[in-house]
């Protein structure tokens, strides 16, 4: 756990945009699932909202000058940190809680709003244990698709 200034939470807040973030507040804790997080960073406040317009708008407002330090618990990954922001009347901790699709050839994170998410799929026939479940679904990234599967080249695309 390193602290970090508010600068640099702002750029490490650019990770989180578009993701399911889950926001714990204090001093009484409650728990907030935003679907698609989004913030806006102006002059006096950091404002931390859901852009999911299926649900009603949830929003929290932090006033720059109340913050008393920031802390960042680095994971392997962005899906494993945690930041922690201590204020004069509270605290907020917020992580990534949605789980990655992972490539099942190279087990690299396929962020499924920037990449493609290819899927081999297929249906288990008689006496398979995938008989009577329906698809069988086994997320590939592009790389793998490309280089590994199809066995083309760099710069070999067939159309």
């Amino acid at each position: 756990m390193r602290e970090i200034s508010l600068k640099h939470l702002i750029k490490f807040l650019d990770n989180y945009i578009g993701k399911q973030v889950e926001l714990g507040t204090s001093p009484i804790w409650t728990v907030q699932t935003f679907k698609s997080f989004q913030f806006t960073d102006s002059e006096n406040e950091l404002k931390l909202y859901d852009g999911n317009f299926d649900s009603s708008r949830q929003e929290i407002v932090i006033e720059k000058d109340k913050i008393v330090n920031i802390f960042l618990l680095e994971g392997e990954t962005i899906y494993d940190s945690v930041v922690s922001i201590n204020l004069q009347n509270g605290k907020i901790d917020f992580t990534i809680s949605s789980m990655p699709v992972r490539c099942f050839k190279c087990h690299k994170v396929i962020d499924v709003p920037f990449e493609t998410k290819w899927a081999i799929q297929g249906i288990g026939g008689y006496g398979s244990h995938f008989d009577g479940c329906g698809k069988l679904d086994i997320p590939i990234c592009d790389d793998c698709l490309y280089f590994n599967i199809l066995g083309l080249k760099d710069g070999e695309f067939d159309e």
